[in-house]
């Protein structure tokens, strides 16, 4: 595949930072041609002003950026923001509330043009990518006069109107409602496949950044902390900090009682010694464990079992109470109460349990991660 964007030792402290962390440290990734890659991480990762260096709207201190065969940064160069083949989505729509949709899509258009572009040649433009997003209807209306779905797809139709070779989308689906948000995801990927555009996205949102990426990469006080596709990240995170941030989970601390040999699939098995009693897991990752270990075990909550009856010839089964159980139409929540330990798990809602129940709680060891503290 053709790499499209490549970030190497990207490095940016704002000024005035004093002795904080910079905002980015040393940040190195590439984007395949026509990829939708996803920066994941909390508030002040260092996410949106990776994406910023590479819109062209911060300077960093270090590093290199090529977009295509193009460097655009460098420690001798520096491509402004208008000479970058980019389109960018923000936040907050940043659209023109004085223009009608038609004027606000064509408008990228007759800036990028050094002579008078004619209404005919804007509109055999425009009104496809208006027809695109579903926005055709409204193509004399004011920016101010749609609703927050329609701004989006107005800012995503303006960004898009150039056939820019990079999209770049800094949390564009923030300010929607749950409803909203779950629509735009469906309509941005599918657009984004159509018209197969490299795209990086900047999000917090694990539901977002799993459902539309082909790549994660998932960021931590400026650092890249792992990056792949979004089921290895959520069935193989590197750390507790990942596991939690892509996805519910459970986290039951113990010490490691014994390490079994590695079988020809790569899996070890071991047995943790928990407050839930001993644990048996299944390990796939090179981890340097060793008994005696301090260690964590993530489960997710779908993953987990719970029967009514106890399970004949099944291991890792704990006797609980079923505290709450939260109705959320694909499915129930149960918090439950194992010992001392309370775990959150996730059932069909063909399957029926009661606040106060006692229940048999299976924990799978294939589902189980294990990090060494």
């Amino acid at each position: 595949m053709t790499t499209a964007i490549e970030v190497r030792n990207l490095h940016h402290r704002y000024r005035g930072a004093g002795d904080h962390p910079p905002a980015v440290g040393d940040v190195s990734f590439e984007v395949e041609e026509n990829q939708f890659f996803t920066l994941l991480g909390p508030s002040g990762c260092g996410k949106t002003t990776t994406l910023r260096c590479i819109a062209g709207l911060e300077k960093p201190d270090s590093g290199e950026i090529r977009l295509g065969e193009v460097v655009v940064v460098s420690d001798r160069t520096f491509v402004p923001t208008h000479r970058r083949d980019i389109g960018m989505v923000f936040q907050d729509y940043a659209v023109w509330p004085h223009m009608t949709v038609f004027e606000n899509v064509a408008f990228p258009l007759r800036m990028r043009s050094n002579r008078r572009v004619r209404t005919s040649e804007l509109r055999n433009k425009v009104m496809p990518m208006l027809e695109m997003m579903g926005m055709t209807q409204f193509e004399k209306r004011r920016a101010t006069q749609l609703s927050g779905g329609q701004q989006q797809r107005l800012s995503l139709a303006r960004a898009l109107v150039r056939e820019p070779e990079v999209l770049l989308l800094d949390e564009p689906l923030s300010s929607l409602d749950a409803r909203l948000r779950a629509q735009m995801r469906t309509e941005l990927r599918r657009v984004q496949r159509q018209l197969k555009v490299t795209t990086v996205f900047v999000t917090h949102d694990q539901i977002e950044a799993l459902s539309l990426s082909n790549e994660i990469a998932v960021m931590q006080d400026g650092n890249i902390v792992q990056q792949g596709r979004p089921r290895d990240l959520y069935f193989h995170p590197d750390s507790e900090f990942v596991g939690n941030l892509v996805g519910a989970a459970n986290l039951i601390t113990g010490v490691i009682h014994t390490v079994g040999d590695v079988d020809s699939d790569g899996i070890r098995r071991l047995e943790v010694a928990t407050d839930l009693g001993t644990v048996v897991c299944e390990d796939a990752s090179e981890q340097a464990l060793d008994t005696g270990m301090s260690c964590s075990v993530l489960v997710r909550p779908e993953a987990v079992l719970m029967h009514h009856s106890e399970p004949e010839q099944r291991e890792n089964i704990f006797v609980g109470r079923v505290d709450l159980g939260l109705f959320i139409g694909e499915g129930v929540e149960h918090e439950v109460t194992v010992g001392p330990i309370g775990l959150k798990i996730k059932v069909p809602t063909s399957v029926r349990f009661r606040r106060d129940d006692k229940v048999y709680v299976e924990i799978p060891s294939k589902s189980c991660v294990v990090f060494a503290q």
